[in-house]
């Protein structure tokens, strides 16, 4: 019998899939949530200097939009905290272990015109 959220032949429900989307492109989700901050503020400010609404609203709708943004960010960072602590199988957790390595490594990798940043650093020791 497979599970509503499994599909034949998938390793894992999808939940696990997304979580671990999101530690494989965690660059790429907040590369596009600043983009589309920065837009839409510039989108309603622009409306503000225009005149199609007043600056004390556009001001609001930037606080609560902020803080719904935030909210969001913020429940999705614990759920997938959550969900890391939690897992007890010992392929998913392998899986798990091995995805945030890979993206620490990536993170942690430069090439040679990063090296000049690191002076002083025990990042990359040299020998």
């Amino acid at each position: 019998m497979v599970r509503d959220d499994q599909k034949p032949g998938t390793p894992h429900p999808i939940s696990a899939r997304f979580f671990l989307w999101t530690i494989r492109e965690q660059d790429y989700i907040t590369r596009c949530v600043t983009t589309n901050i920065w837009a839409a503020v510039s989108a309603l400010m622009a409306i503000a200097v225009v005149g199609f609404i007043s600056l004390e609203i556009a001001l609001e709708i930037l606080l609560f939009g902020g803080m719904a943004v935030g909210s969001l960010l913020w429940i999705l960072i614990e759920r997938r905290r959550s969900w890391l602590l939690g897992i007890s199988e010992p392929k998913l957790k392998s899986e798990a272990h091995q995805v945030m390595t890979d993206y620490l490594a990536k993170r942690l990798r430069c090439g040679p015109e990063c090296r000049k940043n690191q002076a002083g650093s025990d990042a990359f020791p040299t020998a």
